[in-house]
């Protein structure tokens, strides 16, 4: 066993004393005689003050022994002669054994003492840890008010140092002018083990807090307070407070019945609404399980209400909250009234289900309203569906932010878009625009939004598997309640037929003023040219076979011939070309024109002809039919510079209105002769598709094409009250489709003059001709070829001048001559007036005009003719000629 170290500083001094002992005895002898255990004693007494029995012990046999064996006699031995010597012995011995039970109570008592001591020290640490890591101010007051202890904790609250606070009043540590001026209340404290209170305690800045005093006695008659600081707990009180008034009051005034029940369905709490919505009492649904008599849960389509829907039923069994059910509550006098409810669950802590809380709604109103809404919908689609197009609304908020508050079904039919798909994202609406047509229709609706004015854009629509189509989209803006928000009622609407329309207006109204400039055109060149062919023809005619100038006169009857081609060609481009209508069948007019096509054509593309069957008639010109196949052709070979396959056919078809089949696109419904010419070249784009009946366009370098060989064929085909249709794909080749009205049956179509047609040699006989004609260079030529045939001529520059000269008194007439187009009288109402005096007067118009102005009333009069400038002599003569022989031969008086 280990020695401490005061063990081992007593063994040390007991060894000394020993030791010195010893020596003592040892040195000197004769001084210790007659007291041999002096020297012993002497030392035991030393050990014995310093403390501990075992040295004590230890230290007496030490010095004994030594005392025994250098003093008593015999010395130098253990053994004892004197009996004097052993009652000494004796003496000292039981000496010795008091002083060592004195001295092993001793330090009993001493070790006992000790012990104490270090448990107090080790309690006051550990109190004075305790006061140092409370979290709670500690403070002790003696009854002189002043501080007498404080911890850590309470000079941290009230601001002071440790040695300011010792020593301190207590009244200092209240605020001024508190009601409590004894400060711990010493006579309460006698009556209690602890007095619980609250007050403000002052801190050395001077401010205050709310504390909670625990004050008790200590055994010593000092007070101890034990001090927390509260204001956190005060504000957290108050807060609560605050919320249940706050709450209270969101109960009270709640537009939503509250109401609480027990897992039973008993109810625990309600607030005043609950009450307004059934009309009940508190006290008379306070505690009820279920309503009262009479009153009963339904559905809203009034049948009973099951025990298991009911909402309490339902979270009870869940344990899950639900929302909004709609249910509607019966009253005994047959009154339904609608109620939303939400419920959930209120739990324990161990989370069962203790209650549940609803919150109800008499919707009975907004329920009304909104079936009168959805039927005003229903009925508003219904209206809408009906719309060929899709009407919407379009809300740009004050935010910025746009949408669609409502669109109508057809607008998948329309944008390709569904109606749903827009509300959530308004831009599905515009996926299938144009997106250089979007780009315009931004910029043109922000210049809108800024004037509020009506909108109107049109856009294109590239619909999948589809042609594009045009819509037209029309609004108008009007304010709502916000000053910052406009909303767009509005329609679209599929344009693409009018757009085509309107195209082909345009058309005809740029081919109609075409043609009034061709018209006048072709009057005076024509007028020019009858003057030059004419004289070019008489020159012919009195210059012999062999003069070297006839070539030449030859030369300038060809140039006006070609001058006269390229009139009629603008007039056809024009639709004003005279055109001579008969009853055609297209199946032998291909038959006869397709040796002639091969021969044009070429041998590098294959020519096939497909004739239909029933194909029955059309009545048009057939001269300008051939032009028509001729010019197709013609324009089907210069799109396969490398050869291909020309496909001439015709069938029957029969429109219908409303089609959508590109053959027939444009074509008016009914029932049609189709002259189809298609071919394997190269096609065209949609862009060049849609200029290529334009006058003067084409696709040919410079001076390779007159840009007139399709627009010829358009106008043809326009003036035979027909349609053409074309069909192409680059690289897959090219579809025209003529498209004429079919006739049943052939009709007996009377004789008309055809001008320009080769006339037998003219009968020369007397007859005096009134010639009436503006142009002094096409009156002289007439006058001359008629006289040159033996024609009397009477000259006439107008109507007036011509019954002028009728009225002078002997003059004769035979037939009449004269221009259609003259300023003032026109030719038509000069010839009104002469059949006045004399119907059957044979009258030969001449006219460089064509279409209106020579009207078919002109052409076709039993006792009219009709020539086309430029003409021959020849066929001036052959056409009076003709008249002459189909009227009275002999010589009267008008």
């Amino acid at each position: 066993m280990a020695l401490t170290p005061v063990q081992r500083f007593r063994y040390l001094i007991a060894l000394l004393a020993s030791g010195s002992s010893l020596f003592a005895v040892w040195a000197f002898p004769e001084f210790f005689r007659g007291t041999p255990f002096l020297a012993s004693g002497g030392a035991v007494l030393i050990v014995l003050l310093c403390g501990g029995v075992g040295p004590a012990i230890l230290t007496q046999v030490v010095t004994i022994l030594g005392a025994i064996y250098f003093v008593v006699p015999p010395t130098h031995s253990f053994a004892i002669a004197n009996p004097e010597d052993i009652g000494r012995l004796a003496v000292f011995s039981a000496f010795f054994i008091f002083a060592d039970v004195l001295a092993w109570r001793n330090d009993v008592v001493r070790r006992a003492a000790r012990g104490r001591e270090g448990e107090l020290r080790e309690s006051e640490t550990r109190y004075q840890h305790v006061l140092e890591q409370a979290s709670d101010g500690v403070i002790i007051v003696r009854r002189d008010g002043k501080v007498l202890l404080a911890n850590r904790r309470i000079c941290e609250m009230l601001g002071y140092t440790e040695k300011e606070l010792l020593g301190l009043p207590m009244p200092l540590l209240y605020p001024p002018g508190g009601t409590v001026r004894q400060p711990l209340g010493w006579d309460e404290l006698g009556d209690k083990s602890a007095v619980l209170r609250e007050r403000l305690l002052r801190r050395k800045d001077g401010s205050t807090f709310a504390a909670e005093l625990s004050v008790g006695l200590t055994p010593d008659g000092y007070a101890q307070a034990i001090v927390r600081d509260i204001t956190e707990r005060r504000q957290a009180e108050e807060a609560l407070r605050a919320e249940r008034d706050l709450l209270d009051g969101i109960l009270a005034t709640s537009v939503a019945g509250i109401l609480v029940v027990d897992p039973d369905g008993r109810v625990l709490f309600l607030n005043s609404r609950v009450e307004s919505v059934f009309g009940l009492s508190r006290s008379e649904l306070m505690g009820r399980s279920d309503l009262p008599p009479g009153w009963r849960w339904i559905n809203l389509d009034g049948s009973p209400l099951a025990e298991s829907l009911r909402p309490t039923r339902r979270v009870v069994e869940s344990g899950e909250p639900i929302q909004e059910v709609r249910l509607a509550v019966e009253r005994p006098d047959g009154q339904r009234r609608i109620l939303s409810i939400s419920a959930a669950p209120l739990r324990d802590e161990s989370r069962r289900v203790t209650g549940v809380v609803h919150s109800l709604s008499d919707i009975t109103e907004q329920y009304r309203a909104q079936q009168a809404l959805g039927e005003r919908e229903e009925q508003l689609q219904r209206i809408t569906s009906a719309v060929p197009g899709v009407v919407y609304q379009y809300i740009v908020g004050s935010d910025g932010k746009e949408r669609f508050a409502f669109v109508s079904e057809r607008a998948r039919e329309l944008l390709g878009v569904s109606a749903e798909e827009i509300l959530v994202d308004p831009e599905r609406a515009w996926v299938s625009m144009d997106p250089a047509d979007r780009r315009s229709m931004e910029a043109a609706f922000e210049r809108a939004a800024v004037t509020l004015e009506p909108w109107s854009f049109d856009f294109r629509v590239h619909a999948i598997g589809d042609r594009p189509r045009w819509v037209r989209d029309m609004a108008t803006a009007v304010r709502v309640r916000d000053p910052d928000c406009v909303m767009w009622n509005g329609v679209m609407v599929d344009i693409t037929d009018q757009r085509r329309l309107q195209e082909e207006l345009l058309q005809s109204q740029k081919m109609d003023s075409l043609g009034r400039l061709a018209g006048g055109v072709a009057h005076d060149f024509n007028n020019l040219l009858t003057v030059i062919r004419g004289y070019a023809d008489v020159l012919s005619g009195e210059l012999s076979d062999g003069d070297p100038r006839l070539g030449e006169v030859r030369e300038i009857r060809k140039a006006a011939d070609r001058a006269s081609s390229l009139t009629r060609q603008l007039l056809a481009v024009s639709r004003r070309q005279l055109l001579v209508p008969r009853e055609v069948d297209i199946n032998a007019l291909v038959q006869e024109m397709e040796r002639m096509l091969r021969r044009v054509i070429g041998e590098d593309i294959i020519i096939v002809t497909r004739p239909g069957d029933d194909l029955g008639w059309v009545r048009a010109d057939p001269g300008q039919l051939e032009q028509v196949l001729l010019n197709l052709a013609v324009n089907a070979r210069d799109a396969m510079p490398k050869g291909g396959t020309l496909t001439i056919e015709t069938h029957r078809a029969i429109v219908h209105a409303a089609g959508d089949d590109p053959a027939t696109r444009g074509v008016p419904p009914g029932d049609f002769v189709v002259l189809q010419v298609t071919d394997t070249g190269l096609g065209m784009e949609p862009e060049t598709q849609a200029q290529i009946f334009e006058p003067f366009f084409t696709t040919k370098p410079v001076g390779e094409g007159t840009g007139l060989g399709l627009s010829t064929v358009y106008g043809i085909v326009q003036q035979s009250n027909g349609t053409i249709t074309v069909e192409s794909t680059p690289g897959a080749g090219t579809a025209f489709r003529v498209f004429l009205p079919r006739m049943e049956e052939r009709r007996k179509i009377r004789r008309e003059s055809v001008a320009a047609v080769p006339a037998p040699p003219p009968r020369r006989r007397k007859a005096s001709i009134l010639l009436v004609e503006d142009d002094d260079g096409v009156r002289q030529l007439t006058r001359r070829v008629l006289e040159q045939y033996g024609f009397g001529v009477h000259e006439a520059r107008n109507g007036t001048e011509a019954l002028a000269s009728l009225d002078e008194a002997g003059r004769r007439v035979d037939a009449v001559v004269s221009d259609v187009v003259m300023p003032g009288m026109s030719g038509r109402e000069l010839v009104g007036r002469l059949r006045l005096r004399r119907p059957e007067l044979p009258v030969l118009f001449l006219s460089g005009y064509t279409g209106e102005e020579v009207s078919e009333e002109v052409r076709s009069h039993p006792h009219q003719g009709f020539l086309q400038k430029p003409f021959s002599p020849d066929a001036l003569a052959a056409a009076l000629e003709e008249l002459l022989a189909d009227g009275d031969p002999s010589l009267t008086s008008l």
